[in-house]
């Protein structure tokens, strides 16, 4: 079992998932996050043995409630887009070999799903 603490929640996969913080990727945050401001991420890639690929955004207001003036389902799309925006880069510009993996493997992937753990 792989687990993954996101603001303090845990969640967890099975042995055969591969998944990632994705705000963490040296990609996203040397490279990808640089190019201009305001670029954002999910929080967590996975990918099931199904080759489903899962985009993963966590909020948790019980401890701290919202402020930000935008609307939640418009930052969350600005997140995926982001996200998604990121991986033929990652594909290409990526030094970290299991990041391109997964990289590679969201492309090839069957599907890909987003979930919103609030």
């Amino acid at each position: 079992m792989q687990r993954f603490n996101v603001d303090g929640l845990n969640f967890d996969f099975p042995d055969d998932w591969q998944v990632c913080k994705y705000d963490d990727w040296s990609f996203y945050r040397n490279q990808f996050s640089r190019m201009w401001n305001g670029i954002k991420s999910l929080d967590l890639l996975a990918l099931d043995p199904n080759k489903t690929a899962w985009l993963i955004e966590v909020k948790d207001y019980r401890v701290n409630s919202r402020t930000k003036p935008s609307d939640l389902s418009e930052e969350v799309a600005h997140k995926v887009f982001d996200t998604l925006a990121a991986i033929i880069p990652a594909k290409v510009h990526a030094t970290d070999t299991d990041e391109k993996q997964l990289v590679l493997n969201c492309i090839n992937s069957n599907r890909i799903l987003q979930i919103i753990y609030l």
